[in-house]
């Protein structure tokens, strides 16, 4: 118990005491070394490296991939097999064997009722 205090004790005289007058002054951080205009000057070199690689790399990948998804053959039937219209009780809209979002079967369920 005499050892808690004390180290208590230690601990609150050295969060009271004020810090040094050096350690109070502001010191610009310069992780690179180097004086600002050199930073300044880095630091524009990275911009114009990034925006170069944007128009470089992103914008030609966007277009190739606007290419790529538009010139490909979508396959329009897809096959519906027997186990995924399983329904154990019917859905609460009219066309009761179509999905909710599934556009095509309500159409063609429309279609259906109209002849």
């Amino acid at each position: 118990m005499a050892f808690a205090r004390a180290t208590t004790s230690a601990m609150s005289r050295m969060a009271m005491a004020k810090p040094h007058p050096v350690a109070m002054q502001a010191v610009p951080r310069r992780f690179a070394g180097g004086s600002a205009e050199e930073l300044a000057a880095g630091t524009q070199m990275w911009l114009k490296a990034s925006i170069v690689g944007l128009v470089a790399f992103t914008i030609p990948y966007s277009v190739w991939m606007a290419y790529v998804e538009g010139t490909h053959e979508h396959h329009g039937s897809k096959v519906i097999y027997p186990h995924m219209k399983t329904r154990a009780k019917k859905f609460p809209w009219a066309n009761s064997d179509c999905d909710f979002f599934d556009s095509e079967c309500h159409a063609e369920a429309k279609k259906a009722a109209a002849q």
